[in-house]
């Protein structure tokens, strides 16, 4: 018999009050979330067995779907229980939690129901730290053409599961030979990554773009710039063009999966002497101890 730390072969989800394997999993192919990608999301990461930062996440998820219209009373069910039952069940220490809710069922009209039956799906899985060469090495950027959402059409406070402008980012930097791509605002402004937020470092100035250029109010995010401030680093928030980027000593990334990665190659040129640089080698240092203490 498995010992119960050791995943499940075939992981169980929840949806809509059962439990159920990926293959027995579905849903109406009238879900305005299929449709229309009507609905928000949230990934969470589990650290031995633990979510990791679960209220602050749960509340951005609730703040995104009341920003859409779903209500909160619609949701039947008590989040922070389901996640340790989705652990229990699939037997997980260090996994991923994927929470997405919808508005459910509708018509095939671009019509926004009244989400009284909202879909609700948790998907969790296995997951540990990425190869820790990636950190040792850095990975490779490159700024795309592809732009970030103007946040007068989605308020990047939304947690949106349309991420088809996220998709395209990611392929360009992929059909370019790198691993992440940086978007730039409607404005040409820095903003972020298809996944995760941007930092970068000039003259031993730590900067990142300002969230109203229109980015995903990280929840890593905040904890790293308490970390830069922490550390003494000077800090700033601004408007940044990518000219500035070009002039940057260090990129980094931030995310709930990557925590803290840097960037060593930028559009096929070296970042600094193309190595991580001090600054995102003390911030992953001061980042690790501060998961070991939550």
């Amino acid at each position: 018999m498995p010992s119960p730390l050791t995943p499940r072969s075939s992981p169980l989800l929840y949806l809509n009050g059962s439990w159920l394997s990926r293959e027995e999993a579905k849903i109406s192919a009238f879900d305005q979330g299929f449709l229309y990608g009507d609905g928000v999301y949230e990934v969470i990461r589990v650290y031995r067995g633990k979510p990791f930062y679960l209220a602050e996440h749960l509340e951005r998820l609730w703040a995104s779907a009341e920003a859409i219209g779903i209500r909160r009373e619609n949701v039947n069910v008590d989040l922070p229980s389901l996640c340790t039952e989705a652990l229990q069940r699939n037997r997980l220490s260090d996994a991923l939690l994927r929470i997405i809710l919808t508005r459910g069922p509708g018509d095939e009209t671009v019509y926004p129901g009244s989400g009284e039956s909202p879909t609700l799906l948790v998907i969790p899985r296995e997951f540990h730290d990425l190869p820790e060469e990636k950190y040792r090495k850095g990975i490779r950027a490159v700024v795309v053409s592809v732009r970030r959402n103007s946040a007068l059409a989605l308020p990047p406070r939304i947690k949106s599961i349309n991420l088809l402008n996220n998709i395209l980012a990611r392929r360009e930097a992929l059909e370019r030979g790198a691993d992440e791509p940086i978007l730039l605002s409607p404005d040409g402004y820095l903003s972020e990554s298809c996944a995760a937020n941007l930092f970068f470092v000039v003259a031993g100035t730590v900067k990142t773009a300002d969230v109203s250029v229109g980015l995903l109010w990280g929840i890593t995010r905040k904890i790293v710039i308490d970390l830069v401030k922490k550390l003494g680093y000077p800090f700033e928030e601004g408007f940044y063009p990518a000219d500035e980027l070009y002039r940057a000593d260090e990129i980094i990334l931030t995310s709930t999966t990557k925590e803290i990665l840097p960037v060593t190659v930028l559009d096929g040129k070296p970042v600094g002497d193309g190595k991580p640089g001090p600054i995102s080698g003390s911030l992953l240092i001061e980042f690790r101890k501060f998961l070991s203490n939550h």
